[in-house]
């Protein structure tokens, strides 16, 4: 049984949840069974989870995708983790994760319906990393969302 201190975070869905970062999300939702139910959803889904995990193969840029596994699941919680291998040059791949999938998961979260707002998801957690905004060879300080983005010079 669940104390106060516990929090309950009902049903939790992690976008791109079959790499590193996001199996140790999924790995410590489980382990604090703070969940009442946790949706995986990845382009190349591994359904090397146990039991506890529906795995759905997708991709965060499909606005009818999106709005499916929103509508079936109703995830309070949902981690955004995408985003391809930045080291890739596929500059289209990453403006399609990072920035067109945001904003296909933000319009599909705003038109949850309103009367199920028992459902509606509540809280959304975006994780990106420093290496789009640095070289990895110096401190990052003062930095806020309006630095350019870094690009490894072309060879």
């Amino acid at each position: 049984m669940a104390t106060t201190d516990t929090p309950q975070l009902g049903s939790v869905l992690v976008i791109d949840g079959c790499d590193f970062l996001e199996q140790h999300i999924v790995q410590t939702l489980l382990s604090t069974k703070s969940t009442s139910k946790i949706i995986v959803l990845d382009t190349t889904t591994i359904g090397n989870f146990i039991h506890r995990v529906e795995c759905v193969t997708g991709s965060i840029s499909s606005q009818s995708m999106i709005s499916k596994v929103l509508q079936d699941h109703k995830p309070h919680v949902i981690f955004h983790t995408a985003s391809p291998n930045p080291l890739r040059e596929n500059r289209k791949l990453l403006y399609e994760a990072n920035v067109r999938g945001t904003e296909v998961l933000l319009e599909c979260i705003e038109s949850e319906d309103e009367s199920e707002s028992e459902f509606a998801t509540k809280a959304l957690i975006y994780n990106s990393s420093s290496s789009v905004v640095h070289n990895s060879y110096t401190d990052l300080i003062n930095v806020t969302e309006d630095l350019p983005l870094f690009h490894s010079p072309e060879q």
